[in-house]
């Protein structure tokens, strides 16, 4: 039952994880474009196409790579991994000023990004057996909030900070506070 699941402090832990994957995820996949437009100064066109584009593909390499050897993997010592190398990702989307690495990072985002919220579906899962539909509602709510919220905050800080002070690079600052997510 769901009122067991949420004394059990680790399942509190799963809940802010995908919470904060989910956060991780959209906030890279929806602001890529409008880096690649507005921070690095690429035409719409090539925005989309190479930004989400790529993070797409990147993200679903990822997910293929997994769902194939994944088994033979350490879970918990992947999604660390995952998180450190996302980390690092968001870094160089803020702060590397060569256009197209920076463009490349945030692609390469999509593959580092891409084993958290799944990866954390099947710890909890393994960790609590009986959780049943309520426990997996709780953790894609979780997810769903992380994803909504943290997308809106980079939003806000790029418009707060798109000044003459930053040279109106105020979605890499959005970014950069981003980092604390994974």
């Amino acid at each position: 039952k769901m009122r067991h699941l949420l004394r059990r402090p680790a399942y509190l832990v799963m809940v802010a994880a995908i919470g904060l994957a989910g956060a991780s995820e959209i906030s890279l996949g929806q602001w890529i474009s409008a880096l690649a437009e507005r921070g690095l100064g690429f035409a719409k066109i090539y925005g989309d196409l190479f930004g989400i584009g790529l993070f797409a593909v990147s993200l679903a390499g990822g997910r293929i790579v997994y769902g194939l050897w994944g088994g033979r993997l350490n879970l918990p010592r992947l999604l660390t991994g995952s998180a450190a190398a996302t980390i690092v990702v968001y870094l160089a989307a803020a702060l590397v000023p060569f256009n197209g690495l920076a463009l490349a990072a945030c692609a390469l985002g999509g593959f580092t990004v891409s084993l958290l919220w799944p990866g954390i579906l099947v710890l909890t899962a393994a960790r609590f057996p009986n959780g049943g539909a309520s426990m997996f509602a709780m953790l894609a709510a979780a997810g769903d909030l992380g994803a909504a919220t943290l997308p809106w905050l980079v939003g806000a800080a790029a418009d707060r900070f798109a000044d003459a002070s930053t040279g109106g690079d105020g979605l890499r600052l959005g970014l950069l506070a981003a980092v604390i997510c994974p």
